[in-house]
């Protein structure tokens, strides 16, 4: 009697092993599925919304905390995703007028500046005067070349808005290329620890302008015979440095004489995406 007792005891204590045991596996399954995988889909979809995928969602399997929780994710992506869209339109406005800004300050004036030396030609002509028609040509030549490397820039300007599906190092790379080739001064491109680094494409374009713009400075204003772009990584942020080795000059006086069109650009446009712009130089 007392080992069928036993025996008995032994039995229950097996069957509520077993039971217990189909719970464990039971409850971790019903875990993983409706809390543990939920809350990875949402922490992957963070990670990407935190760099700039706004089209990410994430599958709802409940109508409970989880479920609800995953239902406003997909409508906060789909807000951020139709804010990027307007953002877009006000960034294409804005490029508009920075380019007819562009446009005003360096074609228009090469144009107007190029009518005048035509006209002074023609007198030059007619008295015939030939040295004088001549110098007067060279010049306008070099004002026409001039308003074509403008133009040249502007369009580059615009194709970086639009071509972004090459990412920002490729773009990078074959603009410093061509302004080296064009420019007649050497960029020496560095990334040190940055490669992982990503940017949502909005900021890579208002990165790829800030280069532009400052390289434009530098072969316009510095008198300079090299440049570099280096890329750094700093703690969770990038840090992107130009340099050169040109004349340099006081920040205080460019701002005093009203010649702080580019650099208030290059300012906002790095303000615009969560950065921030320093400018060190000495003449």
């Amino acid at each position: 009697e007392s080992r069928w007792r036993m025996q008995l005891i032994l039995g229950l204590y097996g069957v509520f092993i077993l039971v217990g045991g189909f719970l464990i596996v039971g409850s971790s399954f019903y875990f993983s599925r409706t809390i543990a995988q939920p809350l990875r889909w949402l922490a992957r979809g963070a990670s990407e919304i935190a760099q700039g995928h706004f089209y990410k969602r994430v599958p709802v399997l409940s109508k409970d905390e989880i479920g609800q929780l995953s239902s406003s994710f997909n409508v906060m992506a789909k807000r951020l995703r139709e804010h990027e869209e307007r953002l877009k339109g006000l960034a294409t406005l804005e490029e508009r007028e920075r380019i007819a800004q562009e446009l005003h300050d360096s074609l228009a004036q090469d144009l107007a500046l190029l009518h005048l030396k035509v006209v002074e030609a023609e007198r030059n002509l007619v008295p015939g005067d030939r040295a004088a028609a001549i110098e007067t040509l060279k010049e306008m030549r070099r004002i026409v070349d001039n308003a074509y490397e403008d133009v040249r820039q502007a369009i580059f300007g615009l194709r970086t808005m639009v071509s972004k599906g090459l990412g920002l190092i490729p773009t990078l790379t074959e603009y410093l290329h061509e302004f080296s080739e064009v420019r007649k001064i050497p960029v020496d491109f560095k990334i040190d620890g940055a490669d992982g680094v990503r940017f949502s494409p909005q900021v890579e374009i208002q990165l790829i302008r800030i280069i532009h713009e400052a390289l434009i400075n530098v072969f316009k204003h510095a008198r300079a015979t090299r440049s570099k772009v280096k890329f750094e990584r700093d703690g969770e942020f990038a840090q992107v440095t130009i340099e050169d080795n040109g004349q340099g000059f006081r920040p205080q006086e460019v701002m005093r004489n009203g010649f702080h069109f580019g650099l208030q650009t290059m300012r906002e446009r790095a303000e615009g995406a969560g950065g921030s712009l320093a400018i060190e130089t000495v003449p």
